[in-house]
């Protein structure tokens, strides 16, 4: 665990993420209740800094200690470190959870069950396959 930790750190010291918010976030965050707001893999809080100043209170949760370090000390930003791979999400917690470019299957059932009534979910993953698709 650790050696992924240093892995990860790594990677946000040598391939910074932009400082802009996902294009996607921004075109239909309109539709979200301004409230509880979960970025999942939130990497250097790039998302989780434009939620916040658009005023939700924003769990920024990822592994990197470095990453979250990194992001803006905003008092409705409350940055969690975790391991992605045993964390359990709060149930019927948030009106919107963002999850950009991090993919890991067994949140599906979990995010449906943090999604209050009426909640929005902003989930963007690769669509470029990389590798041969004849092997698959």
């Amino acid at each position: 665990m650790i050696e992924d930790k240093h892995r990860w750190n790594k990677r946000f010291v040598d391939f910074p993420q932009p400082s802009y918010p996902t294009p996607i976030l921004e075109k239909y965050l309109e539709l979200a209740n301004v409230g509880n707001a979960l970025d999942i893999a939130c990497g250097l809080g790039r998302n989780s800094t434009f939620l916040a100043k658009k005023g939700f209170e924003v769990d920024a949760v990822d592994f990197s200690d470095y990453a979250l370090s990194q992001i803006e000390d905003l008092e409705n930003i409350n940055k969690i470190e975790v391991d992605l791979d045993s964390y359990e999400l709060e149930k019927n917690r948030y009106d919107l959870i963002i999850n950009a470019n991090y993919l890991n299957r067994r949140f599906f059932p979990q995010i449906k069950e943090a999604m209050k009534k009426d909640a929005l979910l902003v989930f963007e993953t690769f669509i470029i396959a990389h590798g041969d698709f004849e092997q698959l």
